[in-house]
């Protein structure tokens, strides 16, 4: 396992905030914590580049139907080249 350091301070706050909040370990607190951070970071990056694609989508004049159209078109020709 890793070490990380971290302020005396937040040590303090984090045993704290983790006996009041049930947590048996002020590491488990912090562990959930930076789990969030990272998902909530993660989240944020999914909508700023879904953002980026919906933007160029749009540039290009092509739609999210037309898309789902394409794609439906290629998935039935691989069915029919699926032998039975």
């Amino acid at each position: 396992m890793a070490t990380i350091a971290i302020s005396d301070e937040l040590v303090h706050q984090a045993k704290l905030v983790a006996a009041r909040a049930g947590y048996s370990t002020p590491e488990l607190l912090i562990e959930e914590a930076i789990r969030q951070k990272l998902v909530q970071l993660q989240t944020e990056e999914s909508r700023r580049l879904t953002q980026r694609i919906r933007d160029k989508m749009q540039e290009k004049g092509i739609s999210e139907e037309a898309i789902l159209a394409d794609f439906e078109r290629f998935r039935q020709s691989l069915l029919k080249e699926t032998p039975e």
